[in-house]
C-alpha cells in the first residue's frame, strides 16, 4: 500500500490556514526526501544482482522506479552455489553518476569475473506524489513537523511564525538523529555508508 502526499494535508492545514494545497504538498515531499537522505532509513538489497567482468571500472545499478540513490551500503559477492560471500571493502569501490543513473565506480579494475548483490539506501524521486506505506504509518508525525518547519518559516506568508517553525525543526532533527543511530547498528551493514551529497 502507498499513500498520497495529500494524506498529510489534514495534519498540517490547521497550523497554516490559507496555505495552498500544492505548497503543503511540496513541503511534505521535500521533508520526506530530506528525511530519507539524512537518516538513510529506506534500505534494501537491489532485486537484481550485478555482474562484474574482469577489467570493469564501472557497473550501472538498476534502482527501483521513482527513487533516487542516497548511499551504497554494501556490495557482497555471490558464490557459484548461490550463497553470499565476502563483502567488498570500502577501499575497493566508490560510486558516482547522476542520482537517477547510479553506478559503482571501482578504485581499480576487477581482477576476475564475479556476481554481487548491492544494498542501498534510497529516497523518493523529486516529483513523486506517492510515498511508501512506512513513511506515513511509522513517521507521519516526524514528516508533519518537518513540513511545518518549512511552511511556518516562510517569512513573506501570512502563516509565518518563526518560533513555532524552529520548535518543529527541533523535533524533526531529533527524529532524524535517532533514526540514523538506529540504522547505523544494522547488522547487515558492515560497511560505512558513502554519501552522495545530493539533495
Amino acid at each position: 500500500m502507498s499513500y498520497e502526499l495529500e494524506d498529510f494535508y489534514k495534519h498540517i492545514a490547521p497550523d497554516v490556514r490559507g496555505c495552498p494545497i500544492p505548497t503543503v504538498e511540496d513541503a511534505v515531499r521535500d521533508t520526506i526526501r530530506d528525511f530519507c537522505q539524512r537518516s538513510t532509513y529506506w534500505r534494501m538489497w537491489l532485486e537484481d544482482t550485478i555482474f562484474i567482468s574482469e577489467d570493469d571500472e564501472t557497473v550501472d545499478l538498476d534502482i527501483p522506479a521513482n527513487t533516487r540513490l542516497v548511499n551504497i551500503l554494501a556490495v557482497q559477492k555471490v558464490e557459484d552455489d548461490g550463497t553470499y560471500g565476502d563483502y567488498m571493502g570500502n577501499d575497493e569501490f566508490l560510486y558516482s553518476g547522476f542520482e537517477s543513473t547510479p553506478q559503482i565506480l571501482f578504485n581499480s579494475p576487477a581482477e576476475e569475473d564475479f556476481e554481487a548483490r548491492v544494498r542501498v539506501s534510497l529516497k523518493p524521486d523529486i516529483d513523486t506524489d506517492t510515498v511508501e506505506d512506512w513513511v506515513y504509518e511509522d513517521f507521519r508525525d516526524v514528516i508533519v513537523s518537518g513540513a511545518l518547519y518549512r511552511l511556518l518559516n516562510m517569512s513573506s506568508k501570512p502563516w509565518y511564525r518563526q518560533a513555532e517553525a524552529y520548535q518543529h525543526k527541533g523535533r524533526f532533527d531529533s527524529a532524524v538523529s535517532k533514526t540514523l543511530s538506529m540504522v547505523a547498528v544494522e547488522s547487515v551493514n558492515t560497511l560505512a555508508p558513502k554519501t552522495t551529497g545530493f539533495i
